[in-house]
């Protein structure tokens, strides 16, 4: 009965994701700079350092290359890997789970692994992070299995799967570090010599592995000023200090479980994690536990050493972990407990069912570049300038790159100070497309709106495409304007006035 549960519950899960892929919603600002590299770049090209402050595995970029060669370079096609990935990780999970629990806390398990809104995000991106999470737990479910069997085929098939893994992953080589020492203290605790050296054996291919792919890919990353200043917030500020230290992974989790794994309360679902490792401890179950935390120590490590970031989505491959620890609060001795514990996971899963739900039904958007650039396409005459809002810049010459598009210029915001300093000149001459498509979370709620009413006061707008988020409007910057006083009323400190440079 459990098992048919677990397989309407993975079912169900796999619908979510595809459904948020058949949305066909358009890239997004990294999504757009990730395609940029990957369809102007061949193969080759793919191993040097990549435009946009972007960073993705190799083995990964060449897989969705593969895609765009073999077909094309549509959302679909691109996401694909991600959704495999997505739908993959359910019944890895379960197979994992019914490892390390009872039938109840798998099945819990992997309920909410399945209805976590991080994992089906992230399912349908051009990223890498589903990909991470699929890989992080197939590899701790094949140490079990190499446990299982004992024998030198299992071993090598681990071995294999952890040369391919760190290509396609760099979470994959903090997992890997800490499955080869959970192997190699098992070998140890049971004095088996053989497997000792096969251990050993297979741990040193991978560190080979890891060595050619620092060389090929790994450094690059790791010396770029611009992404170790991106990932600031996931480094621990005084490594040293064991209570720093402790907080930082506390405050940490607790991010990951509430903006990622879109639990309630999160810092009661950390809480509850820890909980659910003491317990299976309690119980003798050790060795299950240090595995499902085996990547901890080199994560946290990595951080220490500002190498790899514990913070968002770079850390979803925590999340599967983490959930399938609070599946196994499920397994008490008693009604009451479990009773207790089943509310305890109800509470924190409240959030996630709902935004599952919302979701199915009204998916998110992101700023809708596509229609809009699609709409420039159409009605752009020679001549006619085209400017481009500055976060709008990634997803426009993407889409217009494949429509012969060209930015003039690019518009930005002046604050209220510079633009007393520095008077702003006209945006444009004659006829002039504006493509807005971005709302950055630091920005004001009704940006698009803002930047309309500023343009209304400058020129006569002659056309509109509004989409979510986004927008393409065609104004002649000769003629009377719209509305000359919409930019007193719409105006903000940080959106006083706006200037262009050349594109």
């Amino acid at each position: 009965m459990t098992t048919a549960l677990a397989g309407v519950v993975m079912v169900v899960g796999s619908l979510l994701r595809i459904r948020q892929l058949l949305v066909s919603r358009s890239l997004w600002v990294d999504e757009a700079l990730l395609a940029r590299n990957i369809v102007e770049r061949d193969f080759g090209g793919l191993l040097e350092p990549l435009d946009g402050g972007q960073g993705a595995p190799v083995g990964y970029l060449w897989l969705v290359r593969s895609l765009v060669v073999a077909f094309d370079a549509s959302e679909q096609w691109m996401r694909l890997p991600s959704l495999l990935a997505g739908i993959l990780l359910l019944p890895v999970t379960w197979a994992l789970a019914r490892r390390v629990l009872t039938a109840p806390g798998a099945l819990a398990a992997v309920t909410l692994v399945a209805l976590s809104p991080g994992l089906i995000r992230y399912s349908v991106e051009l990223k890498q992070y589903a990909l991470d999470a699929l890989l992080a737990v197939a590899l701790v479910l094949g140490a079990l299995v190499v446990e299982e069997r004992r024998s030198g085929r299992a071993l090598v098939g681990l071995a294999a799967a952890g040369v391919v893994a760190v290509w396609l992953s760099h979470a994959a080589v903090l997992v890997l570090a800490g499955v080869g020492a959970y192997l190699l203290l098992r070998a140890v605790a049971a004095r088996d010599a053989a497997h000792i050296r096969t251990v050993l054996l297979t741990g040193v291919v991978w560190a080979t592995t890891l060595a050619i792919l620092y060389l090929v890919s790994l450094r690059q990353l790791t010396e770029n000023d611009f992404l170790t200043s991106y990932w600031q917030a996931g480094f621990p500020d005084d490594p040293l200090r064991p209570d720093r230290l402790l907080r930082w992974l506390w405050v940490s989790t607790a991010d990951l479980l509430g903006t990622v794994g879109g639990l309630s309360l999160p810092h009661v679902g950390v809480g509850a994690v820890v909980l659910a490792a003491a317990l299976a401890l309690a119980r003798g179950r050790g060795w299950h536990v240090a595995l499902l935390l085996a990547f901890l120590p080199g994560l946290v490590l990595a951080a220490s050493l500002q190498q790899y970031p514990f913070r968002g989505r770079l850390a979803l491959f925590v999340v599967p972990f983490a959930l399938v620890l609070l599946g196994s609060l499920v397994e008490q001795p008693s009604r009451a407990r479990t009773a207790a514990a089943v509310a305890l996971l109800g509470l924190l899963a409240a959030g996630p069912v709902g935004t599952v739900v919302e979701e199915a039904v009204h998916p998110t958007l992101f700023p809708e570049s596509r229609p809009v650039v699609e709409h420039v396409a159409r009605g752009y005459e020679p001549g006619q300038g085209i400017l481009v809002h500055r976060l709008a810049v990634a997803p426009f010459e993407f889409y217009g790159g494949q429509r012969s598009l060209e930015a003039t210029g690019i518009t930005r915001w002046r604050s209220t100070a510079r633009c007393a300093a520095e008077p702003p000149e006209p945006l444009a001459t004659g006829e002039a497309w504006v493509v807005f498509a971005y709302t950055h979370s630091a920005s004001p709620p009704d940006e698009a709106q803002i930047l309309l009413s500023q343009l209304d006061a400058m020129g006569r707008r002659l056309d509109l495409l509004e989409r979510h988020d986004a927008f393409a409007a065609l104004y002649d910057f000769d003629a009377p304007p719209t509305d000359p006083d919409a930019s007193d009323r719409r105006t903000t400190p940080s959106t006083a006035c706006l200037f262009t440079r050349s594109g």
